[in-house]
């Protein structure tokens, strides 16, 4: 079974969605240009994409100046107001009344912390820690720059909503939101392979990206820089679920072997990260999780950021279909021509077999515009996994195929999701 052909299944391939580079050729690659044109082309759009970072930076630094005017004048009011309180009760009040336990300025239940710079606060991170659980990760925790993280990440967000709302309406994406998705994204590329290269779990660079004890700090670091921190409880339970989800992480991989194929590894890191993902947004109020999950992206693969559909992007190929018949010509000629001729015709039955038995609810349901663009619904996502697992453990217990075939079965790590071709 052949994976989607992607050269690397990051952050990255979002963007590469947005400015028109397609998956699987839906909407043209760079290889189809050559020659003169297409270097003249190349060069207008480094041009061009220079020109709007350095627009994009500029008005960060901006935003970044007036935001640091605003905290210093609400220090200074909060100075005041706090003086003229304590003259005023002074002659009324013994002099031990008036001392208090120092501030900690990074408690989250503080809500003078809210008048600082959130940077101040970020920077002090990671905020969950995991030691206990799994050293490596804390150890991985604590190199990121989670400023950065939460200052591109956060952006991102908002980017991306009008990525799929431009989609959804035909109206023409602006060249500044596609520079602008590129900078923030490059920044969170870099993050995704530090934490890779730190050996924390997953699967590639997005499964390290989307570790629970990773994402429970980009979740509290994102909201700092949107301005809805979470409140002390908040914070106890997030790290309790990222603390727990760990564990479980750490139990689900011990239980692997050799033999354990990728696409089950891959299928069971997802179940276990939606787990989580459900357990950290339930902690939230309604405002901070439309915040990080605004309802356009939410739960769609490579736009939802905050969501495990991020570790299956690259991993998936749509396949439309005209009815059974043709979706079992479809299946076959992914997996059966790999094969040698004496395999074939046991698998050409299994195959058979496995499509017929498919739910009429699971492979009737219409793709969408954004599902074609490649941003399918999670939960659709890992029911067509579920399937085509059994039909690769079918393939290797009864297909009689040799150890070539049987290794590219246990390697194939991604699925395909089948839906009715438009009668359009």
């Amino acid at each position: 079974m052949k994976p989607a052909q992607i050269a690397v299944p990051l952050l990255c391939l979002v963007v590469g969605g947005v400015i028109g580079y397609g998956i699987g050729g839906g909407m043209g690659s760079p290889s189809e240009a050559s020659g003169p044109d297409a270097a003249a082309a190349l060069e207008t759009a480094t041009a061009e994409n220079e020109h709007l970072t350095e627009k994009l930076d500029d008005a960060q630094n901006r935003f970044r100046s007036a935001e640091r005017d605003l905290a210093s004048v609400r220090r200074e009011l909060a100075t005041t107001l706090a003086a003229n309180t304590a003259s005023n009760t002074a002659a009324a009040a013994p002099a031990d009344a008036l001392e208090t336990a120092p501030v900690d300025p990074t408690d989250p239940a503080d809500t003078t912390a809210e008048s600082g710079d959130w940077r101040v606060r970020v920077e002090n991170y990671p905020l969950v820690r995991v030691a206990n659980e799994d050293a490596v990760v804390d150890e991985a925790l604590q190199d990121i720059e989670w400023t950065s993280v939460a200052e591109h990440m956060s952006a991102m967000v908002p980017l991306l909503e009008q990525v799929v709302e431009s989609l959804g309406s035909g109206t023409p994406l602006s060249g500044e939101t596609q520079a602008g998705i590129q900078v923030h994204n490059g920044h969170l590329v870099v993050a995704a392979v530090k934490l890779m290269n730190k050996k924390v779990p997953g699967t590639g660079a997005n499964g390290s990206f989307t570790h629970p004890a990773v994402m429970a700090n980009m979740i509290a670091g994102n909201l700092e820089a949107l301005g809805m921190p979470l409140d002390k409880r908040q914070n106890e339970l997030l790290a309790k679920a990222a603390r727990d989800f760990t564990r479980r992480d750490t139990t689900r991989l011990a239980a692997y072997t050799d033999e354990t194929l990728q696409i089950r590894r891959l299928l069971e890191e997802s179940l276990l990260k939606g787990e989580f993902f459900d357990e950290a947004f339930r902690i939230l109020s309604t405002e901070q999780h439309d915040a990080l999950r605004p309802e356009p992206t939410r739960g769609r693969c490579s736009v939802d950021l905050h969501s495990q559909g991020l570790v299956w992007a690259g991993r998936v190929a749509g396949v439309d279909f005209r009815d059974r018949d043709h979706l079992t010509q479809l299946v076959e000629a992914r997996i059966v021509s790999s094969m040698p001729e004496e395999s074939r015709g046991s698998a050409r039955q299994i195959i058979g077999d496995w499509v017929q038995a498919l739910p009429t609810e699971l492979i009737d349901e219409p793709m969408d515009a954004f599902g074609k663009r490649g941003w399918i619904p999670v939960t659709r996502v890992e029911a067509c996994a579920g399937h085509v697992l059994r039909l690769a453990e079918s393939l290797l217990r009864d297909g009689d195929l040799d150890e070539r075939a049987a290794n590219e079965l246990r390697t194939f790590g991604g699925t395909i999701v089948p839906y009715p071709a438009s009668t359009d």
